[in-house]
This record gives structure tokens, C-alpha cells and sequence, in this order.
């Protein structure tokens, strides 16, 4: 995992104050994903990173999943079940490849990401 450098930790906080909460959402993904691909690259040589890498991305997915449990959550209801049942799959999913289970595939979790991404970024619902 690469460092930031001192300048793009301001361009960073600079784009928080003024981007829409779905720009920082997909961000915060687009970050993790790139964690994830370097994570399952060198996931041979340096287990403990890629153990990270998931870790990270699981913590992520938490943190939405308790969003979108939210009350006030302006999401419709059905969206909304979709993305539970879908923090729900990334959660068992990572647990499988914490453990090691050949069967599970990584980039199944970069694949959901880009597709979060893609929908976050795409037009206003």
C-alpha cells in the first residue's frame, strides 16, 4: 500500500468539504478496492496485508450496512434490502477467505465494489 503524499492529504479534505456524500461514499470504496487488488496480488508473499485488506473492506461494508439500517435513511425500501442482503454476502464471503477457502474467490469482493461504485456515481436516484 502506497503513501499518500503531505499534498494529496489536503487535496483529500479539501474534496470532503465540498463533494456530495456519494462522491466520498465511492471514494471511500474506490480506496478500498485498490487496497483489496494490491491485498490479493500479493497475497502469497505477504498474507497479513491481504488479511488487512479484507478487514478493511468488511469494516467498510459494516459501516454502510449500518447506514443504510438507518431510520432517516432516504433510500428506498427495497434498494435498501438489496444492499443489507449485499453487506450481508461480503461479510460471509470475507470470512471464507480469512479462512483460507479455496472455493472463495477475492475479486468477487472487487467486482461488487465496482459495480457500488459505478451505481454511486452514476445519475441521482
Amino acid at each position: 500500500m502506497q503513501k499518500a503524499s503531505p499534498a494529496h492529504g489536503v487535496y483529500r479534505l479539501a474534496m470532503r468539504a465540498t463533494a456530495s456524500p456519494r462522491t466520498i461514499e465511492a471514494g471511500a470504496i474506490a480506496e478500498a478496492t485498490r487496497d483489496l487488488r494490491s491485498g490479493i496480488a500479493g497475497r502469497e508473499r505477504d498474507f497479513p496485508t491481504y488479511i488487512a485488506a479484507l478487514s478493511r473492506n468488511l469494516g467498510l461494508w459494516t459501516h454502510l450496512a449500518a447506514d443504510i439500517i438507518y431510520l432517516d435513511n432516504k433510500l428506498p425500501k427495497e434498494l435498501r434490502t438489496q444492499l443489507i442482503r449485499l453487506a450481508a454476502f461480503v461479510r460471509s464471503h470475507t470470512l471464507r477467505l480469512q479462512r483460507r477457502d479455496v472455493a472463495a474467490d477475492p475479486q468477487v469482493l472487487v467486482d461488487i465494489n465496482q459495480n457500488i461504485i459505478a451505481g454511486l456515481l452514476a445519475a441521482p436516484l
